[in-house]
């Protein structure tokens, strides 16, 4: 969606009221359910349901559908845990429609984790990650304490299951003496990987002036890189006089790109947080005349900025009967821009939550008599508010005070109905959640203030339901009950604003159909009591590999003894 956001929006919801009016043309006033027992009483190409109706059967590849395998097993060691899952690609229905998953057995990565000096020790985290196979699922991880290391070693064991690629990476707390180390590799089978923290392979080291070229003790420094997922030790810089502002990290492997991270320093002056970008071709260049041991980056220079002010300002809000209310418990974020030399501008920011009285106080940088400094002002309001969220450029001076006042609009009322796709009739106790929309990129539509404000409600005896929301565009879930055999179905980039705020919602959810699928072990034996959840692949997402849109839940069933289990879809 790279034509622009409206246009994309348009797109998203003409085609969704296409693909609600092509169900209702298939499967509306013609569909006739059928009751069954088993398969055997239901017409080719349909498959009998757990609520004994005979439904049609679908390709997972027409959905887009992805499966995730949780093991419920009583008795279980990896009870509640996630062991498998499944893209679209990767389900293939047999001559009988039914789509065979075969669990593979559990293998172990296991070792010892320690220091490479008999006088050191750390605590230290033992992490490990790899990307799910359903697209916009993102990453499944997992994480286990290693408690104090030291030279004689602590032992791991991590117990898998689907052979992937896997990053497992072992974290120092705090990582200043010894830098992070991690293996990407693909695991398959049974693998002993040890960990020896304190080798040192690579160092950079560099030193931190001000625009003025003073050195600054006291920065903390830290340094990823993000071609390889490395990371360095975490240094400070010297207030040595003779290396004053200098900082060393080091590396347990040989990056293939820098970025260096720098935090506030102690010299009485503020100082934001500051990245450097070394690119990979520097590194190589450098590498070829100096050689592989380590880089020099040479003076970096962060703006040496006046001393911070308190600054405060007061938020507010008028009622629809017009009387004058102030926001308390909001949280209110500044944010601003600096420059002074470096290769990326770095960002003051400072946060502070209304009181009583709607006023909320911060330290800020201050701009100069001339022109003031330019915070943008983020307004998060509670969730029980009848304001919304907002933002506001608002200018410091070079004084203590209260600035501008900022005023918030209010909340609208989103009001709406789900009936059935059967008969219209409504649909009681169905979950609505409002989630604001995201882009291609997974990044909230520019309109939303506040993208963790996500508010749920349930639907009364007539279907309908209200929710109180800050205006621009959502994503709206219906959850059903186990009653109400649908599918969970989400409504797309919906727009919620003032100007609409008459108008209601109707929400039909897509008649049900079926993916039917079997989970068997490694020889062949039937799996029951697996929980199998069944995930839809936004449109925008390819079938297989990352992206950011999330995949929406739309079932959950547990196999039976035959290991069989039947996942209503759209």
């Amino acid at each position: 969606m790279t034509a622009g956001r409206r246009l994309s929006l348009f797109v998203a919801v003409a085609f969704a009221g296409w693909l609600a009016a092509a169900c209702a043309a298939d499967m509306g006033t013609q569909y006739q359910p059928v009751e069954c027992a088993t398969d055997a009483h239901c017409a080719e190409g349909s498959a009998c349901s757990s609520f004994g109706r005979c439904l049609p059967l679908r390709d997972p590849v027409e959905v887009p559908l992805g499966i995730e395998i949780y093991d419920q097993r009583v008795g279980s060691p990896r009870l509640g845990q996630l062991i498998l899952d499944l893209g679209p690609t990767e389900l293939v229905p047999g001559p009988d429609g039914v789509v065979r998953v075969t669990v593979p057995d559990a293998f172990t990565i296991q070792g010892t984790v320690r220091t490479n000096s008999l006088d050191a020790s750390v605590q230290a985290l033992l992490l490990s990650y790899r990307l799910s196979h359903i697209p916009g699922r993102g990453v499944t991880s997992a994480s286990q304490s290693l408690g104090r290391v030291n030279s004689a070693g602590a032992p791991y064991e991590l117990t898998l299951v689907q052979p992937d690629p896997y990053v497992v990476q072992v974290v120092p707390q705090p990582a200043t003496e010894f830098s992070p180390m991690l293996v990407y590799r693909q695991f398959s089978r049974d693998s002993l990987v040890d960990f020896t923290l304190g080798v040192v392979n690579y160092e950079v080291l560099g030193r931190i002036v001000d625009a003025n070229g003073a050195p600054v003790p006291g920065v903390t420094v830290f340094i990823f890189d993000f071609e390889t997922g490395a990371a360095s030790t975490v240094a400070v810089t010297s207030a040595m006089p003779e290396d004053l502002g200098v900082f060393r990290c080091r590396f347990s492997d040989v990056p293939a790109s820098l970025s260096i991270f720098t935090g506030a320093g102690s010299t009485g002056v503020v100082l934001p947080s500051v990245r450097f970008d070394v690119s990979v071709s520097e590194l190589d260049a450098w590498t070829q005349t100096r050689g592989e041991d380590g880089y020099l980056t040479g003076d970096l220079i962060i703006p040496a900025l006046a001393p911070p002010i308190t600054f405060g300002t007061n938020v507010f809000g008028f009622l629809a009967g017009g009387g004058r209310e102030v926001v308390s418990g909001a949280k209110v974020t500044f944010k601003a821009v600096v420059g002074g030399g470096t290769r990326d501008d770095g960002v003051i920011a400072a946060e502070g939550t209304t009181n009583t009285d709607g006023n909320v106080t911060v330290s800020l940088v201050p701009g100069d008599y001339e022109t003031g400094r330019l915070y943008e002002v983020t307004v998060t309001t509670p969730i029980d508010s009848p304001f919304a969220s907002a933002k506001k450029i608002l200018e410091v001076g070079p004084l203590s005070g209260y600035g501008e006042s900022i005023e918030l609009e209010r909340r609208v009322t989103a009001v709406g109905q789900v009936t059935s796709p059967d008969d219209g009739a409504p649909l009681s106790q169905v979950t609505v959640k409002a989630t604001p929309a995201t882009s291609s990129t997974g990044n909230p539509t520019e309109a939303m203030i506040d993208p963790t404000y996500q508010p749920a409600t349930q639907t009364d005896s007539s279907g309908w339901f209200t929710l109180l929301l800050d205006p621009g565009y959502y994503d709206f879930s219906l959850i059903f009950p186990d009653r109400l055999k649908f599918p969970n179905t989400t409504f797309f980039d919906q727009i919620v604003a003032l100007l609409r705020a008459g108008t209601p919602f109707s929400f039909v959810p897509a008649q049900p159909a079926l993916v039917q699928v079997l989970v068997v072990d490694k020889r062949g034996m039937p799996l029951s009591s697996m929980e199998v959840r069944a995930y839809q692949v936004a449109a925008e997402c390819p079938l297989a590999g990352e992206c950011t849109v999330p995949a929406q839940l739309l079932s959950s069933a547990r196999s039976n003894q035959d290991g069989r289990v039947s996942l209503i879809v759209p």
